[in-house]
């Protein structure tokens, strides 16, 4: 059986969960999925299925999986929330390891996507770049020489990508750093945001940050200019971390989050969360040495409530939810 990305090595795995790589893509003559029939969002799928096909992805019927199980691939963040939510025909294309994925008739056409482990904008960039180009000979893409890659969105018009990274981050949080974080990268036309929950306030501490210019800048500017601010984050959450190593309220934090998933019963989501998020701090401040910053992760993309419901085969009810819950963790931690 193929690991998923997620298990794989990753550079600043101590702060970085994560990085997301995306361009959307319209194919040259088809109106845009808002404007398009039920006939031709059929047509396009089988337009595009054969060169996906022989990039190595394999096809996922979406249309036949209950709400449940396209919630979790949601989740998994094989889909956006907006694909999921969306009406018309659809389909979704990934790889074995679900690191590379592709989504038809979504807000675009063509929705291109590779997921790898820890910060690496460069190699993500460099594989959707050669998916894009070997998919571009093929399927001819709609490009303006002004205006650049033609989106349904004017906001995604130039380059149509968005690059993302997540990031662990409980220390600037808890110093409150997080505010002036935001505020300053927003000046430099990026975005830093929480996952989940209110900025300055999850449990979780998980935020993203990712571009939000496309037009009149490079690929290879976002990428860049990105992965510096992100590799400025990772240092200042390090420092910040530093100053809380050896506190006895962060250990006991720690040791308690750890215990309560290793021996609870019922598990709401967003406790469970936040239990996460301290034995995360814990892994990476070798407080808790036995276990690995890719099991604390692959956690996290275990215990969405659909994703829950799809390991138990099954839908269930908000108790038997938090129980099957707490049972994936505990046989994980």
């Amino acid at each position: 059986m193929v690991q998923h990305w997620i298990y794989a090595a990753g550079n600043d795995r101590d702060v970085v969960v994560s990085t997301r790589v995306s361009l959307a893509r319209n194919l040259t003559g088809l109106p845009f999925p808002a404007s398009m029939e039920e006939e031709q969002r059929t047509a396009l799928i089988d337009t595009v299925a054969p060169p996906l096909e022989t990039a190595g992805l394999v096809r996922c019927r979406w249309d036949d999986l209950s709400g449940w199980e396209q919630q979790a691939m949601a989740e998994r963040r094989l889909v956006s929330p907006a694909f999921f939510a969306g009406q018309g025909k659809r389909a979704v294309f990934a790889s074995e390891d679900e690191h590379l994925a592709v989504s038809v008739g979504g807000q675009d056409h063509l929705k291109l996507q590779v997921l790898c482990a820890g910060l690496a904008l460069e190699e993500a960039y460099q594989q959707i770049d050669a998916l894009d180009t070997a998919l571009d000979a093929k399927l001819h893409f709609a490009f303006d020489p002004r205006l650049g890659y033609l989106t349904q969105s004017p906001a995604d018009l130039g380059t149509a990508m968005h690059a993302s990274v997540y990031l662990h981050l409980p220390a600037l949080q808890q110093s409150r750093f997080i505010y002036e974080l935001s505020n300053m990268v927003s000046k430099l036309g990026l975005s830093l945001g929480s996952v989940y929950g209110e900025s300055g306030k999850s449990g979780c501490s998980l935020y993203q940050l990712s571009n939000r210019v496309t037009l009149g800048i490079t690929e290879q500017a976002v990428i860049s200019n990105l992965a510096s601010f992100a590799r400025q984050i990772v240092r200042q959450e390090r420092l910040a971390r530093e100053e809380l190593r050896g506190q006895p309220s962060l250990e006991d934090r720690v040791w308690r989050s750890y215990g309560l998933l290793k021996n609870a019963r019922l598990l709401p989501l967003e406790e469970c969360r936040t239990l996460w998020s301290n034995v995360r701090v814990g892994t990476a401040l070798s407080l808790l040495p036995a276990l690995s910053a890719e099991a604390v992760d692959a956690l996290l993309l275990a215990v969405g409530s659909a994703t829950v419901m799809s390991i138990a085969g099954k839908e269930l009810d908000s108790t038997e939810l938090e129980q099957q819950r707490a049972t994936i963790v505990r046989e994980r931690v």
